[in-house]
Formats: C-alpha cells, sequence, structure tokens
C-alpha cells in the first residue's frame, strides 16, 4: 500500500520529492500506532510460564518492530532512490 500511496500521489500530479514527504508524514502517524499495538498486544505473551507460547510472543513482537523499522526507515530511502533514478 506504501508504493501504491506513492504513485496516487504522483498521479495528481505531484512531483518525486513532494510526493516522498507527504507520504512519510502521513504513514508515519499510522505506523507507529500500529506498531505499538501489536507490539503490546504480543508482548502479553511473553508473561506466559509455556515456553512456545512464550517464545511466539517475543519472536512476534521483534518480528514486527524490525517490520516497522523498515515500513518507516527503508522504504521511504529506497522510494527516494528511486526517483533519483527516473
Amino acid at each position: 500500500h506504501y508504493v501504491a500511496k506513492y504513485q496516487r500521489i504522483r498521479g495528481a500530479g505531484r512531483d518525486h520529492e513532494h510526493a516522498v514527504v507527504e507520504l512519510a508524514e502521513e504513514h508515519s502517524k499510522a505506523s507507529v500506532a500500529t506498531m505499538l499495538i501489536l507490539i503490546s498486544g504480543f508482548s502479553m505473551f511473553a508473561l506466559s510460564d509455556y515456553m512456545v507460547t512464550l517464545n511466539f510472543g517475543v519472536t512476534t513482537a521483534a518480528m514486527l518492530f524490525v517490520g516497522s523499522l523498515f515500513d518507516l526507515f527503508v522504504a521511504p530511502a529506497m522510494l527516494k532512490l528511486w526517483g533519483m533514478k527516473q
């Protein structure tokens, strides 16, 4: 959905630089809120005495965190580089 939104902004006549900035500003708030809610929820499994459940919660929370970092930092950087090549 990140790239689709970028293409919609570009289709509306915005230049590449403006589209990347607008997308990052709009997308980052929702992404951070979602990340915090999901990580908090899956971290509750870390309180379990059953190791399988504990491992599931910790692993899922960690992967959500890594995915969110990618979404917040790597994806905008890739879009910025991609636009420079066009």
